[in-house]
């Protein structure tokens, strides 16, 4: 135990390490979940209507959020081994595994959202105002879903070759411009029009929108030879025994995450 703990050179390297990939993928975390909140804190000024027609929507996010961390939850398992071992083939396999199943993952909840929010609305209000408010704000937001899905599997994989530091990077972006999109579409300022509550949706949406174009840039043109630049034909690469695996370790971790 003492040596576990004792301040010597290995010990040093050892939580540097621990500690440099830990506090980005915290960070990262905190801000990537808080981009949603933040518009029900900034459209509170318009009233408990506003603030539950956005709540609402919230809730149905960050459910989506955690089932697609448990979708992803696996990717990292494997793509850590992988790159324990230099297999950059199968690190870029997974990585577009992971990507397809974030989206594959995204699609119930962008149709139910889309064609349906009554039925995910009725669950907490049967309050006109705020089914009407709600539904203005998923039929925009929801677009914003597959985006996450991209950003945040990139993310995830990042992390499992020792680089968290884009993903927070590219969460701290997002929150930077969904405070200023809200400010200017919620509130009507800097000549923009007053949208509120649609505003607080498309001001997310842009946020979510940059934050996977510039992850998708960083992988694909500012570091051409990142390892999880993957192209079409490792899609033809998930081999049955490759996907039996895969499914073995991460669907235990989406059924976690998921309950």
């Amino acid at each position: 135990m003492n040596k576990l703990f004792a301040f010597d050179d290995y010990n040093k390297r050892f939580f540097s390490i621990l500690l440099s990939l830990c506090i980005p993928i915290i960070i990262q975390n905190l801000i990537s979940s808080s981009v949603n909140v933040i518009d029900t804190v900034m459209i509170s000024s318009l009233g408990e209507v506003s603030v539950a027609s956005v709540g609402v929507a919230n809730q149905f996010f960050f459910i989506f959020n955690m089932c697609l961390a448990g979708v992803l939850g696996g990717s990292g398992l494997f793509i850590s081994q992988f790159f324990g071992k230099n297999d950059i083939t199968n690190i870029k396999k997974v990585t577009a595994l992971s990507i397809l199943l974030g989206l594959v993952m995204s699609l119930p909840f962008v149709i139910i959202a889309f064609v349906s929010p009554e039925s995910i609305i009725h669950i907490f209000s049967y309050d006109p105002e705020v089914v009407s408010l709600c539904r203005n704000y998923f039929k925009i937001v929801v677009i914003s879903y597959p985006l996450t899905a991209i950003s945040m599997g990139f993310g995830v994989c990042s992390r499992s070759i020792k680089n968290p530091n884009i993903g927070m990077k590219c969460s701290a972006i997002a929150i930077v411009v969904n405070v200023c999109l809200n400010y200017a579409l919620i509130f009507g300022k800097l000549g923009f029009p007053k949208m509120g509550v649609e505003g607080a949706a498309l001001a997310t949406l842009i946020a979510r929108l940059m934050e996977a174009i510039i992850m998708v840039w960083y992988v694909y043109l500012y570091k051409k030879d990142y390892m999880l630049r993957f192209n079409i034909h490792h899609f033809g690469m998930f081999e049955k025994d490759f996907l039996v695996a895969y499914g073995s370790k991460s669907f235990p971790i989406f059924l976690n995450e998921s309950f």
